[in-house]
């Protein structure tokens, strides 16, 4: 810092550009934004693999809630992603401490505060009275209806509780400033405050105006701050707590298991299909059998969530390429194959040696 500047400092205190961290110039996300998430990815392929329509139905309807989610989520990675503000980022973050845990959608971490963000898309007339409690009115068959919502400022809330936590037991941080923010996403919501404080009113806005509250933020801050390379070491910890968790679909909706066989026989033709062919050729190829084998094993292992060796183990698969079975009698024949696992997988076997 020249002279000047520290004339200036003295004068006027720290501007807003003084408060901003030195190590890094623009958002870095540790815990990147997905494109599209797993469970996007995991309804789509079980809507590839089923053909119940009343399953079919309800991933449809639950593939469309995700995507309308998602689709809001992305609308505020992309407000945080080109903020001015430079922080490190973390998206979808569920965090667990012993018999302590929170979710959180975006935290923001400076050396100076940490910002947590929780994103909502939902539609309607979104009501918040002075208690900071949450209602939704919606419009069905000409009549509005109000619904209560859980509050979003209460999630925060504990996810504040919980960072303060981490913050205090790891690093002996007592007074870092934790702000809260709830961004609503979807463009034609109406957010009606009745008689709210000022305090709620800073804390839910819409997506837009994300990045104009980060930078009232830099400029209120009285926190003089930590080291910025401890800061990173702060946000790589909270990365490091993340539990990931899938959601079962398949359960969720009852897809029964007929429709999970039909599941695993599609990934099996598929698994096949990437198996390279070589150039036609009278004689018989034994290794490329033999790895279409491998690839058929390790499919129908993953889809039935079994060990491989439950299908056919190494010394089988060496009896089958010495064998070289083309019948099911034939196949029989082979040690380790009884009636019961030809009938599961004698088909494909003979499939993969014949053709």
């Amino acid at each position: 810092m020249g002279i000047l500047d520290s004339l200036k400092k003295g004068l006027f205190g720290e501007t807003s550009e003084d408060k901003l961290m030195k190590s890094i110039s623009l958002p870095i996300f540790l815990k990147d934004f997905d494109i599209e998430s797993n469970e996007i990815k995991e309804l789509n392929r079980l809507l590839d693999n089923t053909s119940n329509e009343n399953s079919r139905k309800k991933l449809e309807n639950e593939l469309n809630l995700q995507k309308y989610v998602h689709d809001g989520l992305s609308k505020v990675y992309y407000e945080l992603k080109n903020s001015s503000v430079p922080f490190y980022g973390l998206y979808d973050l569920k965090l667990k401490v012993q018999d302590q845990g929170t979710n959180i959608d975006f935290l923001c971490l400076t050396n100076r505060f940490l910002c947590v963000v929780k994103v909502k898309s939902m539609q309607g007339n979104i009501e918040i009275d002075k208690q900071g409690s949450f209602s939704r009115w919606m419009k069905k068959d000409d009549k509005w209806h109000k619904e209560g919502i859980y509050s979003p400022l209460e999630q925060n809330r504990k996810s504040e509780t919980f960072i303060k936590s981490v913050l205090k037991d790891e690093f002996n941080i007592v007074n870092m400033p934790i702000y809260s923010m709830v961004v609503f996403t979807n463009p034609k919501a109406t957010l009606n405050f009745k008689e709210c404080s000022e305090d709620i009113l800073d804390k839910v806005f819409k997506f837009d105006l994300i990045n104009t509250k980060l930078k009232g933020i830099i400029g209120e801050t009285t926190y003089q701050g930590i080291d910025e390379k401890l800061t990173l070491v702060i946000a790589e910890r909270f990365k490091q707590l993340n539990i990931a968790q899938e959601t079962d679909y398949a359960s969720k909706f009852n897809i029964t298991k007929t429709e999970k066989a039909e599941e695993a026989k599609s990934e099996v033709a598929a698994s096949l299909k990437t198996v390279p062919v070589d150039e036609p050729s009278n004689k018989v190829d034994i290794e490329y059998i033999s790895n279409a084998l491998k690839t058929y094993r390790t499919a129908i292992a993953t889809s039935s969530k079994i060990p491989p060796y439950y299908v056919f183990n190494n010394e089988e698969l060496d009896r089958i390429l010495k064998a070289m079975p083309r019948t099911k009698e034939e196949l029989l024949k082979v040690k380790g194959f009884g009636t019961v696992k030809v009938d599961k997988y004698g088909e494909d076997i003979l499939k993969i040696i014949n053709d």
